[in-house]
């Protein structure tokens, strides 16, 4: 009988793709551990306090999901996500003044995934992705996780400078290199918490069009805002060349692992492919879920009371 016993470790390191070396792992995550300590009270990471949740509702919704729709809801699901899901999204994202059709959305495992899909989608090795100085480190770990280099701008109160942009596309002109993105996080930056103004969001879209970089809005907080009234976001202003990112991560839970994309038509026809190849489809439980605690649950006075 072969022994199991290992006699020493094979070098498989050696035959890794190009790309793994610039897979990094996140300093956020790198504290998780420690974040999980009840008497620590991290400022590391972007965790929600989840204690003032409904949790009477949310037990009895997820006792109705697995008892009335547990075959579907345990079974695979489409690719896209689940009708009465988008529907609500897209009731999320009027309430940001944004006009989506449901054609546009793909459901997603949470907005990284969003941020993965559209940097495997648009990212070739040496591509340049223009971002704030400082940014969120997941995005930035994707983006050098494709092999993109990122370029981090200078920014002020009201967020990226223009001055910055224009100085970035004269350096991409000068060396050849394609900038293909813009990345920002418009309301209550991570993690320098800057809102941009709008008149910084017109012009930002406006020279992004004519340099054919597409604009990618990454918006987690936009709905926690304090009571203060935020400008228009930016796929408002040029929904031809701005793909948003939304996330259920803040407005109700991490674990729900729900975000979702709102792009282009020509965009989504790719993404969702690439979402497939990915991950089959997000998870039917928790759309199920989010979907019935959207809709049944007056959310909006349980964000309200805790912010």
């Amino acid at each position: 009988m072969a022994s199991s016993k290992r006699i020493s470790p094979l070098p498989l390191n050696e035959r890794f793709a190009t790309r793994a070396q610039y897979f990094a792992p996140s300093p956020i995550r790198a504290v998780f551990e420690m974040e999980m300590n009840p008497d620590v009270i991290s400022l590391a990471g972007g965790n929600p306090e989840l204690t003032h949740l409904p949790w009477a509702e949310i037990t009895r919704i997820s006792n109705e999901v697995v008892t009335q729709h547990g075959l579907s809801a345990f079974q695979y699901g489409t690719t896209v996500g689940q009708p009465e899901l988008i529907d609500e999204i897209q009731k999320i994202m009027a309430l940001e003044g944004i006009e989506s059709v449901p054609e546009d959305i793909l459901v997603t495992s949470g907005s990284q995934m969003s941020l993965d899909l559209v940097a495997k989608l648009f990212l070739n090795p040496g591509d340049t992705v223009l971002a704030a100085a400082p940014s969120y480190s997941g995005a930035l770990n994707v983006f050098a996780g494709m092999q993109a280099h990122v370029a981090q701008l200078e920014g002020d109160d009201e967020g990226i400078t223009i001055d910055a942009i224009e100085a970035a596309i004269a350096h991409a002109q000068s060396t050849g290199s394609d900038i293909k993105l813009l990345y920002v996080v418009p309301n209550f930056a991570n993690p320098s918490g800057v809102v941009m103004s709008y008149q910084r969001r017109v012009d930002i879209v406006k020279l992004c069009r004519a340099h054919r970089i597409i604009i990618v809005e990454d918006n987690p907080y936009g709905l926690i805002n304090f009571g203060v009234d935020l400008p228009p976001a930016l796929r408002t202003l040029d929904p031809d060349n701005v793909i948003y990112l939304g996330s259920l991560s803040k407005i109700f839970a991490p674990g729900i692992r729900i975000g979702w994309t709102d792009a282009p038509a020509m965009v989504h026809a790719s993404l969702v492919p690439t979402a497939e190849a990915s991950a089959i489809c997000p998870s039917p439980l928790s759309q199920s879920i989010a979907a019935k605690y959207l809709r049944e649950v007056d959310w909006h006075s349980v964000l309200a009371a805790n912010v």
